[in-house]
């Protein structure tokens, strides 16, 4: 069927701007008998002038449409009376068109084209409503439809590749445990994460979607220098933020000092304070590995003589305070290794040696330290996550022989608060959203990205005096992550992905737990190709599906531009755009057509920016 953009104008300019409001959506027409199609009084209303855009060989008549009386009985609503992101679609013999209307936009001036608007649109031979990203003013209403059509198109970079994912649902693998995703902060101001405002506002959105609740490790470089059981004023603080958000806790305590009567004293006034069910695990110690002179020695020499078995009795010691009558077993986390590169021998020893007091392993990943050169496309290398990841998958591997999980207790892009200009940027973003996933997929049961003080580099939000916040772009990865997980889901194992040469797209493929709707996160980790995707589904019980685009303004290094489904935070934590999707809508491929691509029987298909992420979400029918 040809496909037609058309632009409905408004009769009368909006008096506060001086312009009229452009529609565009998509219309598609055949040609039945050799009749022209026509728009007939149902499909607009009184005072919307149609004109031809593109035809592609078919003419379509133009002029001003009036509004059906009340005699006509037609279904349509009046424009005051329609919903924002009501789908509207109106068929008639040789018609169909559909539309996505948003309330509540207005435009601030006249456009010469789509992207002056913000608004891209890219169809692949199928019929789309490609709407990516839209402000809202107050005071007025206008009306707001974006056709995808190869005339726009045109008007953004071409693809450089393709990606083909074909997707069999009914293969599922390992599931994700909704506790998966926390946050990592030192002792140091923890207690400034109850700081009420915008910022708990945040934190609670990250549950938003069904899963949670977070958990936060409060631990790392400050855990080995603390020298007193944690203040009144922390612990009511934290309290106070398990309340409000359902947050669950890991604790460090000071190993280091070799003093199990501090550690214990840390642990009792833990467990006197907050809720019993809060507290997840106390680690001893934080990155042995990295323990330059414990009883004096070197860090290696420490490791191959004396870690292992002084940790045991550490344990023990703070396990079973009034002795062995009182031995609490399975309340403490290690580890604590400083980077995912640990031996699977070597926690094997540890394990073997200490499983009765461990209830689960924690290790440490970043991509580098703050000291080596890194750039936004260097952190976005391949190489060095598929070692690390094989190596992390040997490691869950081990722990799973004694009866643990592990759990990625701190991570973030690079360590030692970050380095300006990557980790606090989109490519940072990126790589937070695809390393989630990346730990997921090895079996780990969850990651703590490290907040350092609450001020680093890598921060996903900064805490202002004023009780506001500042929304970094990690941030944005995050809520894409629990999006794509919801209220519970699972990897889908029968995946496959074929991509032209020169591509950088990463694709993660996930099933809901309860509604079979299948979610696919898709992440150019390219700084300036474009690339498009066809997704195909084996199973041909799917509906249309609603994407969702992490992007920025300014590439793969942009801080402050970066949103979410259209949506981007001021520098107060509050939201100033409205939330936009995009409608992909199925192809039905057919399993006898030529294109049927192996027997797949339906295909999305989607356009992926350079530097970007989206989430598509195809539901059941």
């Amino acid at each position: 069927q040809p496909h037609f953009v058309f632009t409905v104008e408004h009769k009368r300019p909006q008096a506060t701007s001086g312009c009229c409001i452009h529609v565009r959506c998509i219309l598609q027409a055949s040609k039945q008998g050799g009749q022209q199609p026509a728009i007939g009084p149902a499909c607009l209303y009184t005072g919307w002038k149609v004109s031809v855009v593109e035809t592609f060989g078919l003419k379509l008549q133009y002029g001003w449409v009036e509004r059906p009386g009340p005699s006509t009985g037609s279904t349509l609503a009046l424009l005051e009376q329609m919903a924002p992101n009501t789908i509207v679609p109106v068929r008639r013999p040789q018609l169909a068109l559909k539309c996505i209307i948003l309330a509540g936009v207005t435009i601030a001036a006249a456009p010469a084209t789509a992207d002056s608007l913000g608004l891209k649109a890219w169809l692949d031979n199928t019929a789309a409503v490609d709407i990516d990203s839209l402000h809202r003013t107050q005071g007025q209403t206008a009306l707001l439809l974006e056709g995808a059509h190869r005339s726009l198109q045109q008007q953004r970079s071409q693809p450089k590749g393709w990606v083909t994912v074909s997707i069999d649902p009914n293969k599922k693998g390992i599931g994700i445990p909704t506790t998966f995703l926390g946050i990592s902060h030192e002792w140091t101001n923890v207690e400034e994460l109850n700081h009420g405002g915008t910022y708990q506002q945040l934190l609670q959105g990250l549950t938003a979607y069904g899963s949670g609740p977070l958990v936060l490790r409060v631990g790392g470089g400050s855990t080995d220098k603390q020298t007193a059981p944690p203040s009144k004023k922390t612990l009511d603080a934290l309290k106070k933020l398990q309340y409000a958000t359902g947050m669950m806790f890991i604790f460090g305590l000071n190993f280091l000092s070799g003093d199990t009567k501090l550690a214990r004293s840390q642990m009792d006034a833990i467990w006197a304070y907050l809720p019993g069910y809060s507290v997840m695990s106390f680690e001893l110690g934080n990155e042995p590995n990295y323990y330059h002179n414990k009883n004096g020695r070197s860090a290696k020499d420490y490791l191959n003589c004396c870690f292992v078995n002084d940790w045991g009795a550490f344990a023990k010691a703070v396990s079973c305070p009034k002795g062995t009558s009182s031995c609490v077993n399975g309340q403490l986390a290690g580890p604590v290794w400083g980077h995912v590169n640990l031996g699977p021998e070597t926690l094997d020893w540890f394990l073997r040696v200490n499983y009765r007091w461990v209830n689960f392993v924690t290790v440490h990943w970043y991509k580098a330290t703050s000291e080596t050169y890194n750039t936004v496309n260097s952190l976005l290398d391949e190489g060095p996550i598929r070692k690390e990841m094989a190596n992390l998958k040997q490691l869950v591997q081990v722990s799973r022989r004694y009866g643990k999980n592990l759990r990625v207790a701190e991570m973030n892009t690079i360590s030692n608060s970050g380095r300006r200009g990557v980790s606090n940027s989109l490519a940072g973003a990126l790589w937070t959203l695809d390393g989630a996933f990346e730990v997921a997929a090895t079996g780990a049961v969850g990651i703590n990205l490290h907040w350092g003080s609450g001020n680093s580099l890598y921060a996903a939000l900064l805490r202002m005096n004023s009780g506001t916040s500042i929304v970094k772009p990690s941030y944005y990865a995050y809520l894409m992550f629990q999006m794509a997980l919801g209220a519970g889901a699972s990897f889908i194992d029968g995946v496959n992905v074929q991509a032209t040469k020169g591509t950088s797209i990463k694709v993660w493929t996930l099933q809901d737990n309860k509604s079979g709707a299948v979610r696919v996160v898709l992440i150019n980790k390219h700084a300036s190709a474009a690339t498009g995707v066809s997704v195909r589904l084996l199973d041909a019980g799917f509906g249309h599906g609603k994407l969702l685009r992490l992007v920025g303004k300014s590439g793969l290094s942009d801080e402050w531009g970066v949103s979410l489904g259209g949506v981007t935070f001021s520098l107060e934590g509050k939201s100033f755009s409205t939330p936009t999707g995009e409608a992909v809508y199925k192809q039905n491929l057919g399993r006898t057509s030529q294109n049927s691509a192996r027997g797949f029987p339906l295909q999305y298909s989607v356009y992926m920016p350079a530097g970007s992420a989206a989430l598509l979400t195809i539901p059941r029918d």
